[in-house]
């Protein structure tokens, strides 16, 4: 199973990083949490085995991202989008975009959607027929503009990433 596989590398860019590192799979139109750790793990809100909503965070938008049409589009008209916080996306026709946009480029970013303060990249765990079995993220406090440290992070996230999917599926996409 991916999760036992992920437990080691996803520990690896916790140190690294010096952030909380988490797995997250799609059912049931949420997110549960399948991994959790990290120095500060437990600060925050999040809890193996919990379910949230997929719109409002780094893991559940690359999911969302990377359903099938017919289902990203009947998430998307499923119900209303219940803002967290200011910076929630709540407009399913802004939130299609940013399922585009996450699609083109390969990451998320909940800067703040899900919790105040809390800045969040998150990557895909692919097959190799494409299929996105789980996304991984890395979270840590918001602070002004995080570009250059998303970058970082993104790289980390990224090496991860193949290496999970090498382990799991014999390739590194």
């Amino acid at each position: 199973m991916i999760v036992n596989i992920a437990s080691l590398p996803l520990h690896e860019l916790a140190v690294a990083t010096s952030c909380v590192v988490q797995l997250g799979t799609y059912e049931n139109e949420m997110v549960t949490y399948r991994i959790k750790t990290g120095e500060a793990a437990g600060l925050l809100f999040t809890q193996v085995g919990m379910q949230l909503e997929a719109y409002c965070s780094g893991i559940g938008k690359v999911l969302l991202a990377h359903l099938p049409e017919a289902q990203r589009r009947a998430y998307l008209a499923g119900g209303p989008l219940i803002a967290l916080t200011s910076r929630t996306i709540t407009d399913p026709v802004d939130l299609e975009q940013e399922l585009k946009r996450i699609r083109w480029r390969g990451y998320a970013i909940d800067d703040g959607e899900i919790a105040e303060g809390l800045a969040c990249v998150a990557v895909p765990i692919k097959a190799p027929d494409g299929e996105v079995h789980a996304a991984i993220s890395v979270s840590h406090a918001r602070s002004g503009d995080n570009s250059g440290e998303t970058g970082q992070i993104l790289e980390e996230l990224r090496l991860a990433a193949k290496k999970i999917e090498q382990a799991a599926f014999g390739t590194s996409n």
